[in-house]
């Protein structure tokens, strides 16, 4: 994956390279209070994480209920799924009859393009600013393809026997799933939030005029 980044990189350096125009930017200072400050910051991590897990359960739901009605190998519908969810589609594929190869191949696929999900969220950040999804989704098909590549090529010259998916020992009950996501999703909110404060007084501290 570090490889395929990399590459993906170089190749997009030449992507429009005598058509760039950086935009305007301007340093501006915030006249809120600490607490007002902190509120704004509570607010938007919280908005940022309602954001992603309603991407993540919708795009779950959407491609398993319509992928059901269209026709096509049953092999092919994980990594289909992974397209829009990429976290629900390698969960499927690691629960498919699939052989470790074909597993780890699509699943290669499915972490390089992101999905479907993470483009939304995405496109949700740069959209106010102007910019294009173009070359980022382009470029993460290039990714994607790259690293199936990669992939595929190490599997061939380093053959795996060993069962890195193993669904069966991963199982645990609904109300302790749930418990730990509450649980993930806190510790990464006071983390954020923290990070946020700390730049924030750095920041406030630098910037501040000093009296003579």
């Amino acid at each position: 994956h570090i490889a395929a980044a990399v590459i993906t990189g170089i190749i997009f350096k030449f992507y429009k390279k005598n058509n760039y125009c950086a935009p305007n930017s301007a340093l501006t200072t915030n006249s809120q209070g600490n607490s007002e400050i902190f509120s704004t910051v509570l607010l938007n991590s919280l908005q940022s994480i309602l954001l992603v897990c309603g991407a993540v359960v919708f795009f779950s739901v959407i491609s398993n209920a319509t992928l059901d009605l269209l026709p096509y190998s049953k092999n092919i519908k994980p990594y289909i799924i992974g397209l829009f969810e990429f976290v629900t589609g390698v969960n499927s594929i690691a629960e498919s009859s699939l052989s470790l190869l074909e597993k780890l191949v699509m699943s290669a696929g499915i972490v390089g393009f992101a999905g479907l999900s993470v483009h939304i969220q995405v496109m949700s950040i740069v959209s106010k600013y102007g910019l294009s999804l173009k070359p980022y989704i382009l470029g993460k098909t290039v990714q994607s393809i790259l690293a199936m590549i990669f992939t595929l090529i190490i599997l061939k010259l380093y053959p795996r026997n060993l069962p890195v998916f193993a669904p069966q020992a991963l199982e645990v009950g609904g109300s302790f799933a749930m418990n730990s996501l509450f649980v993930l999703m806190a510790v990464t909110s006071i983390i954020f939030i923290s990070l946020a404060a700390v730049i924030f007084f750095i920041l406030k501290k630098k910037y501040q005029p000093h009296n003579l």
